[in-house]
């Protein structure tokens, strides 16, 4: 599936259209460069999820993790680490694919190796000041 995009609102409400087709377990990976607009994507998968806490792009931390009405979401950004190894050592692996948790990974390139189920696999292009191509696969 292809998306164009206009505005962060219309970026925003595809992710809170996709999170209505989630259950626990799902693992989206998130991929785009600088200020494609992963994070506003990222916002709205949460709405959708009934996370009612702001959510922060993870860049300096890796990890921020959120409860939403029905799962948890774990929101990682890979944009720092080197390798998978250090993913690994920070407990990544035991995260993904938790039955009681969404996870969203920012940068999934730098993880790719060790990723073994990815139930969306999204990839935002960034067209003008305006325009975005979501690709969702």
């Amino acid at each position: 599936m292809i998306y164009t995009t206009h505005t962060d609102v219309q970026t925003f409400d595809l992710g809170v259209k996709i999170a209505k087709t989630l259950k626990g377990g799902d693992v989206i990976t998130l991929d785009g460069e600088l200020g494609a607009g992963k994070t506003v994507f990222t916002k709205g998968l949460a709405q959708g999820l009934g996370v009612v806490s702001p959510v922060l792009s993870p860049t300096f931390v890796i990890l921020r993790q959120y409860q939403g009405t029905e799962w948890e979401l774990n929101h990682f950004d890979m944009y720092r680490l080197e390798s998978s190894d250090e993913a690994l050592a920070m407990g990544f692996d035991e995260l993904i694919g938790k039955p009681s948790a969404i996870t969203v990974i920012e940068w999934s390139d730098k993880v790719k190796d060790i990723l073994k189920k990815i139930t969306y696999r999204v990839k935002i292009n960034y067209i003008d000041n305006h325009t975005r191509e979501v690709e969702i696969l």
